[in-house]
């Protein structure tokens, strides 16, 4: 019975399972949305505008989208992180779902498994190596030079240098 306790003691225990379940439920929710047609206003990337390159998550909405749909290969091949994501995602909810109905604090089975150090580093050591062969891939052309000297942190830097 140690992976019981009492009850959710604190109004701050509580709060905190309502954010983890709205964060979860959030991009969950979206890629429903987003596939029966609902749209926000689309932005250009914020990450894209700084650095002059698509962020790690880069394609990581349209792979939820195509798991809301039920199309797995079409979502590993828009982000190959979107399905262990969207898992993610979906178990915390879950969990943070019966512990405030339960008003119980369960110490999840997988928790054994992120306490190990060697798991949270392996995943992200792929997810970097990842990335990176994302990028390589992408400019490997000679296009990634050019790019950046028209991006909003270049600027930055160009004026800053030129201010010394």
């Amino acid at each position: 019975m140690d992976d019981v306790t009492p009850f959710l003691k604190t109004t701050r225990d509580r709060i905190i399972r309502w954010v983890t379940l709205g964060a979860c439920v959030m991009p969950l929710g979206g890629a429903y949305l987003y596939n029966w047609g609902f749209r926000l206003s689309e932005g250009p990337c914020l990450f894209q505008q700084v650095f002059g390159f698509p962020s790690p998550s880069c394609g990581m909405t349209r792979s939820f989208m195509a798991i809301a749909r039920g199309d797995l290969a079409t979502a590993l091949s828009f982000h190959a992180f979107g399905p262990l994501m969207f898992a993610a995602f979906l178990a915390t909810a879950v969990h943070a779902s019966i512990e405030l109905i339960a008003q119980r604090a369960y110490v999840p089975w997988y928790k054994k498994i992120f306490n190990r150090p060697i798991i949270p580093l392996s995943v992200g050591f792929f997810f970097v190596a990842y990335y990176s062969l994302r990028l390589y891939v992408r400019y490997s052309s000679g296009n990634f030079h050019g790019s950046v000297f028209h991006t909003a942190l270049w600027e930055s830097l160009v004026t800053g240098a030129k201010a010394l």
